[in-house]
């Protein structure tokens, strides 16, 4: 089943409980099919996200916050096509 969905990452792993669909997980302007999927996307094992968002403290959210923008940050960098945005430069005044 695994191959068939395209996530061959899910071979071995225990299957999810039938009937229960993945809920849309949204963490720093990033939407994700699932709190799993972002998990991984964000670098941490599968159920990371699920145990610091139940159990971990402030640094717990504080570490995945920092994932997510540092994600953001790649997805920026690679959609736009003249890398980062940098600031025009000023004009000199003259005085005299």
């Amino acid at each position: 089943r695994a191959l068939a969905d395209g996530d061959p990452d899910r071979i071995g792993r225990p299957q999810r409980r039938p009937g229960r669909a993945p809920k849309p997980f949204e963490i720093g302007g990033l939407r994700f099919a699932s709190q799993r999927k972002a998990s991984r996307a964000l670098g941490f094992s599968d159920d990371y996200l699920s145990h610091a968002l139940t159990r971990g403290g402030r640094a717990a959210r504080e570490r995945i916050l920092a994932a997510a923008m540092a994600l953001s940050a790649r997805q920026a960098r690679k959609s736009s096509p003249n890398g980062p945005a940098r600031p025009e430069p000023m004009e000199e005044l003259h005085h005299g």
